[in-house]
Parts: C-alpha cells; sequence; structure tokens
C-alpha cells in the first residue's frame, strides 16, 4: 500500500530544506569572512625574535600563532571573540612607534632612581620635533601606564598587560594621533613597595624572598612578575611603541644602606637586592639590541660617575661628567637635542655614610655577599671609562 503525504506535509519539508541551504550558505559565508579577517591580522600584526626565544607557542588576545610556522590555527570560537577587541587598535607598524616612545629606568631598590627621573624628564621635555618644531609631550607616572603595567591603580582596574583591550586603551590615551612625539617615562624600582602594600600590584613584594638565595629569587614566578613582568612588556608594547631602557647602577653599599629595615633587616634586604640584580641581568642580557631596529635596546648609567665626591668635588669637572651623560643620554634615545643646562637644576647628591649607617660588621657581611655579584651585577655597558661601574 502506497502511502502519499499530505500537501501541507510536503511544503513544510521543502520550506525545512530551503532553510537549511540558507543556513548552510550563511555558516559557509560567515567561515569565509572570519578566514579574510584572520588572514588580514596575520599579515599586519609584526611579531617579536624574543618570542621565539622565549616563548614556544604565544597568543594576541585568544587567538593561537603557533611560534615555528606563524599559522594561526582554526579556532572560530576565539576568532568571533577576540577579533572586535582588536579593531579600536591601530596595527603595529612604523610611524606609530616613531610618535609614541616608552623609556624605563630600570633600578633596583635604593640605586637613586627618584633623584635621576626628574634629570631624564627635564632633558625630554627640553626636546622638539625636528620636523614639527612642536615640542614632545613629555608624561611621567601616568596613570594609563601604571594601570597597564601594575593592575589596579587611581581607582580603575585593568585585565592582563598584553590583554588586547588594555594595549588599546593604553596605547591610545598615551599616544593620541595629534601631531606630537609622545615620551612616557617610568621609574618603578624593582622590587616595588611592601607586602601590604595599599597599591595593588598584579604580584606584591614577599616576605620569603628576605629568606632565599640570590637564584631562587631569580627563577621565581613572583618575583619574576614583580612589579610586573619586564619580557612580557617589551615583547607586547614594543610593536606599538619604541621601548627603551635606562639601567641605574649605584654602589652596592650605598644601596643596601638607603632601605636598612626593610625585608626583616639588612641581611634580608641583600638578598632580595641580589635577587632582583640577577633578575634584571638576565633579562638585559636577552635583549641587547631592540628587535626592530638594531639599535641598543638598553644602557647604563653609573650613579658614581655623576655624584661630586668622585671628582673630589671639582665644580668643572662635575659639571663636564654631567654634560657627557646628557649628551649620551640623548643620542641613546635619538632625540635631537643633546645640550640640557637645567638637567641637575634638582639633583642632590646623597650624604649619606653607609659606613656609618652598617656598621662595620654588618659592612663585612656585606662585602661578603657582594662576591656573588661577580659577573653578575653592574652589567657591562661599554668600554667607555665613564660607564664602567664599581660594585
Amino acid at each position: 500500500m502506497n502511502f502519499s503525504p499530505p500537501a501541507w506535509a510536503t511544503n513544510l519539508t521543502r520550506k525545512a530544506r530551503l532553510i537549511s541551504a540558507s543556513l548552510i550558505f550563511i555558516c559557509y559565508a560567515l567561515r569565509r569572512s572570519s578566514k579574510a579577517l584572520q588572514s588580514k591580522y596575520h599579515d599586519d600584526i609584526i611579531f617579536h625574535t624574543s618570542y621565539q626565544k622565549n616563548l614556544r607557542e604565544t597568543t594576541l588576545g585568544e587567538i593561537p600563532f603557533d611560534i615555528a610556522n606563524e599559522q594561526i590555527t582554526n579556532t572560530p570560537d576565539n576568532q568571533v571573540k577576540e577579533v572586535p577587541a582588536m579593531q579600536s587598535l591601530q596595527l603595529p607598524n612604523e610611524q606609530l612607534r616613531k610618535k609614541c616612545q616608552i623609556v624605563y629606568i630600570v633600578a633596583v631598590e635604593g640605586a637613586a632612581h627618584h633623584g635621576f627621573e626628574p634629570v631624564l624628564e627635564a632633558l625630554a621635555r627640553n626636546q622638539k620635533d625636528v620636523v614639527t618644531g612642536k615640542p614632545y609631550d613629555v608624561q611621567y607616572k601616568s596613570k594609563e601606564m601604571q594601570r597597564a603595567l601594575f593592575g589596579l591603580f587611581g581607582g580603575i582596574k585593568r585585565g592582563e598587560m598584553d590583554d588586547p583591550k588594555v594595549i588599546s586603551d593604553t596605547i591610545s590615551t598615551l599616544c593620541p594621533d595629534d601631531g606630537r612625539k609622545h615620551v612616557i617615562i617610568e621609574d618603578s624600582s624593582f622590587p616595588s613597595g611592601h607586602a601590604d602594600d595599599r597599591r595593588t600590584y598584579r604580584v606584591k613584594r614577599q616576605e620569603e624572598w628576605a629568606h632565599l638565595s640570590m637564584e631562587e629569587i631569580a627563577e621565581s614566578e613572583t618575583a619574576l612578575n614583580h612589579p610586573f613582568n619586564l619580557s612580557r612588556f617589551y615583547e607586547t608594547y614594543s610593536a606599538y611603541a619604541d621601548i627603551k631602557f635606562v639601567v641605574l647602577h649605584r654602589p652596592f653599599l650605598e644601596t643596601i644602606a638607603s632601605h636598612t629595615d626593610w625585608d626583616e633587616g639588612i641581611e634580608g634586604h641583600s638578598n632580595v637586592i641580589r635577587g632582583f640584580m640577577l633578575l634584571l641581568r638576565r633579562f638585559l642580557d636577552a635583549n641587547i639590541l631592540d628587535d626592530r631596529t638594531g639599535r641598543k635596546l638598553w644602557t647604563l648609567i653609573c650613579i658614581e660617575k655623576i655624584v661630586s665626591k668622585t671628582y673630589e668635588f671639582d665644580k668643572e669637572k662635575v659639571k663636564q661628567a654631567r654634560r657627557r651623560l646628557v649628551s649620551h643620554l640623548a643620542r641613546f634615545l635619538t632625540w635631537p637635542n643633546t645640550d640640557c643646562p637645567h638637567c641637575f637644576d634638582t639633583w642632590k647628591d646623597s650624604t649619606k655614610d653607609y659606613n656609618a649607617v652598617l656598621g662595620s660588621q654588618t659592612v663585612a657581611v656585606l662585602k661578603e655577599h657582594m662576591r656573588h655579584l661577580d659577573d653578575v651585577w653592574p652589567p657591562v655597558g661599554n668600554n667607555a671609562a665613564w660607564q664602567q661601574c664599581t660594585v
């Protein structure tokens, strides 16, 4: 017996087939569109050779990349989720980097970074664009930069430092397209703050560091991410800004004498400082040259070479030494004006006597600690005499 479906059922079946075919076509079109977007980002986004040195696999947002062959894996869910977040951020290019420079003063606690920052800032404010004649826009301790680096600052919480939305908000705020060159200066030390600091670093200072060896500190996840992860910062933001590091060194005993009551006492503080010296040295050795320009990524400043007692308070020699430093900094940072007669107007030499502060017995202990800094700190600058620092 043959059964013929009613006309209404036949019509319903036809409509279902049409809807199914339409959905298949829409899915195909969406997939092609997604692949086109994916290909665009793969072609335009510049990746760093330092990624290849340090990572087997990395991500930009949630879009995974295979570093070995630089192919984007097919993950539709992540494409839909993360591509819109990147649309508000201008894609990396050399024009963007030329107008946006981030200069980080790298120093351990007690290395005079607070005193040196005004020198660098004054030099930056003494610059004008050689093409437009406009003065540089100089920002120090920008809340937007600090939120990106440290997390919650100024009441506004930020996601991870390399989150696309964080990158977008940070770069667009710091370096608007207004025809000026923007220079952002930051100098938070390594380490920063206290274990109970009210500032909400993503990873705070750890009390246990005082009882660890310098090697254990340098290899710990907490130290590597405090006050932020230097490698991740450079790898992420160097695509959008010209990153430069100005490394400060102050003689070790003077450095320790600056904070004698931190880290449960002088010996604990020495452990922590030496641990971060090793951590910083490893970063500097791994990142000697800028991956894009081939120029030096960092330069070394010996604090002892700019203080008066080094030159037996000879004012002319001190003036020459400081002028030499300013000129070197301007050239290193590719700033046009190498002259800055008022850069050291706010500088004050420390009058603290480390022998009086520490005492002879403690000095003897610390000198033993210093033996472990051989070939670690200070890092090697260049062959110039004024960049040969004493431990």
